[in-house]
């Protein structure tokens, strides 16, 4: 058995139960789901969940939103190598601070930021509207996409499926938008097999459904 870090009395009591015969049926495991799911618990639910429901600042893994794509290519991808990790591979990507580099003035930032909830459909002032469209269009539509869709090749999130990383409030998406968050999720290369990584990656593409 590969060590989980950080994990030794978890472990222990795994092997005692599973040495005694006597394995409790929250513990019993089926192929790689099952294994993939035990080691998602050790490793990943601290920040994604136990169900993968994410959180503040962690995504979503129950959804089939991806940010960096959710095949089980693209999956595995992630988990080896980490978003914005120490791997020389590293997943990587950068919104500009929009506020805090001068880039657009508060007023233009509002405008954006109603815009952008207006694509998952909040109603907003048509002036608003259309002023915010046109510097979406000019500033953030490279690479979320015209219509808010995202693009997984970049990392960027999709901006019109209600589904916010960092909060979908008007005040969080100003606060984005003005200063954004860049998380970091380590690489996982090293500190799991192989093969653990695999089941690992049957796991998490099963609770969104699979691309």
């Amino acid at each position: 058995m590969t060590p989980l870090f950080g994990h030794q009395g978890p472990v222990a009591a795994f092997r005692a139960a599973l040495d005694s015969g006597r394995l409790h049926h929250g513990w019993l495991l089926a192929g790689p789901r099952g294994i993939g799911k035990a080691v998602f618990a050790e490793n990943c639910a601290a920040c994604h969940g136990a169900g993968g429901q994410g959180g503040p600042g962690y995504p979503t893994l129950a959804d089939d939103s991806w940010l960096w794509g959710g095949t089980l290519a693209d999956i595995e991808q992630t988990i080896r190598v980490g978003i914005r990790s120490s791997h020389a591979e590293t997943r990587t990507s950068e919104m500009p601070k929009f506020g805090a580099d001068g880039v657009l003035a508060p007023e233009q930032i509002s405008d954006v930021a109603d815009y952008v909830l207006s694509l998952s459909g909040t109603t907003i002032d048509r002036a608003v509207a259309d002023r915010g469209a046109t510097l979406f269009a000019e500033n953030c539509a490279s690479c979320h996409g015209d219509k808010g869709q995202g693009m997984q090749e970049l990392g960027a999130p999709a901006l019109n499926d209600s589904i916010w990383l960092y909060g979908g409030d008007r005040p969080s998406i100003v606060a984005q938008v003005t200063r954004p968050k860049h998380g970091v999720m380590p690489t996982w290369e090293g500190r799991l097999s192989d093969n653990w990584i695999k089941m690992l990656t049957v796991y998490v593409h099963s609770l969104g459904g699979g691309q």
